[in-house]
């Protein structure tokens, strides 16, 4: 009886540390509303799909195509994700989530939030697969590990910059006059680099269009090239840490990324024409980095099942 007794007992802490595991792994939002979205179309800026992530444990997005949700969630390019639905890109939300302080304090702690979510208000399932396809390797150009001109390591402490950010995505996420002042602050003036931040320039003769990346790391650039050349991309460049970079680039391949990026067309997209480099010649040019293209194995999302959530 005595063994029988214990095994009980042993038996309800496995499952309870079972339980306690599971619930673990999946974290959700205490709370979280999601809605269709009905920008104001006299105010091109609600348009654009906005995400903020102002701490606290809070999560707001703005117009968020379903696609741009999936990324989020999963960290894979559309072009790794098969099986989305038709609206993929037409059907867009505004989500309100509120989380525990200590489960999310920056967009880094989203994706098993947003998986949760998916799973509860989208009745998402998906699993993975590995397959081959072509997919663009990152490398150094030149055999000596030479950087190009318009790369350099950077020194930037970045401290100050990401709290002084951090303040300005609470503003904006309260919104009224106290937002539109901090979005106006986030905006950079003609000829101003954002420290630990991305900047762009454009030259009013040529159109064409300078990036300026202080105290990045080389994944910045990674994620842009993914939507320029829509597949996989592999670093092999062995480079780590944060970097100054200055690329000039085509304004025609920069709306089609942006375009890519946003999931709607941009002004001037369609009647643009190539002034500049493209984003792959611009690496090797300016910042010595090599673009090629290999089948390679890389891990698929394959959707299951998905449906449009009950608005509440």
């Amino acid at each position: 009886m005595t063994g029988m007794g214990w095994g009980k007992g042993a038996l309800l802490m496995v499952l309870v540390a079972v339980a306690s595991a599971a619930s673990a792994q999946s974290p959700q939002f205490d709370v979280v509303s999601v809605k269709p979205s009905n920008p104001n179309p006299a105010s091109p800026l609600e348009s654009i799909p906005s995400v903020t992530v102002p701490g606290g444990g809070r999560f707001t997005a703005r117009n968020l195509p379903f696609m741009m949700l999936v990324f989020m969630a999963y960290s894979l390019p559309d072009d790794r994700i098969v099986g989305l639905p038709e609206w993929k890109s037409t059907a867009r939300f505004d989500i309100n989530g509120k989380a525990d302080a200590q489960l999310l304090g920056t967009t880094r702690d989203l994706p098993p939030l947003l998986q949760s979510m998916l799973a509860d208000r989208f009745q998402f399932r998906a699993h993975t697969e590995s397959r081959e396809m072509p997919t663009s390797v990152l490398t150094i150009a030149r055999s000596d590990g030479k950087l190009g001109a318009d790369l350099h390591p950077s020194t930037a402490d970045c401290t100050a910059a990401q709290e002084e950010q951090k303040k300005q995505m609470e503003a904006i996420a309260k919104g009224g006059q106290e937002a539109m002042a901090a979005a106006a602050a986030m905006m950079p003036k003609p000829g101003e680099i954002r420290k630990c931040n991305v900047s762009m320039s454009v030259d009013p003769a040529t159109s064409e269009i300078t990036m300026h990346g202080d105290g990045l790391p080389l994944a910045q650039i990674i994620a842009l090239l993914e939507r320029t050349v829509n597949m996989p991309v592999v670093d092999e460049t062995g480079l780590t840490g944060l970097f100054d970079w200055n690329l000039r680039v085509d304004r025609s391949a920069m709306l089609a990324m942006a375009s890519s990026v946003m999931q709607m067309p941009l002004p001037g997209q369609s009647s643009a024409s190539p002034t500049g480099p493209s984003f792959v010649a611009a690496l090797r040019e300016q910042l010595g980095l090599k673009v090629t293209t290999e089948k390679r194995t890389n891990a698929v999302l394959v959707i299951d099942n998905v449906s449009l959530p009950t608005p509440d």
